[in-house]
């Protein structure tokens, strides 16, 4: 387990031997829990392969190269606000746009 983003990503590394431990109890669980009372980003990385954890599900972003950047963003749905994230290009203008948010707030959103 480690922090990034300025301590706003909390990113628990899973040994590719097992890729599925993450998955079992109590690891799962604990996973959805941080993820929902917590403002964090909750990612697990696999090698390369990364999961965004929200409190009702799991988002695989796939492979993540190293000019990929995770955006997580709130989307209005009938049912109310949803989380939702992306694996995007570093100069894709979502990472510009949240990095001016950033600064604008002084807190990391994205």
């Amino acid at each position: 387990m480690m922090r990034e983003r300025e301590g706003h990503r909390i990113i628990a590394h899973v040994d590719p031997q097992r890729p599925d431990a993450w998955k079992r109890q109590p690891y799962h669980m604990e996973l959805r829990r941080w993820a929902s009372i917590s403002t964090d980003q909750v990612v697990v990385c696999i090698g390369r392969r990364t999961y965004m954890i929200f409190p009702d599900r799991d988002v695989d972003l796939g492979i993540l190269g190293d000019d990929d950047r995770i955006v997580s963003v709130e989307q209005l749905t009938p049912l109310g606000v949803r989380l939702e994230a992306y694996k995007v290009h570093k100069d894709d203008p979502r990472v510009r746009g949240l990095a001016e948010q950033t600064a604008a707030r002084g807190r990391p959103i994205g």
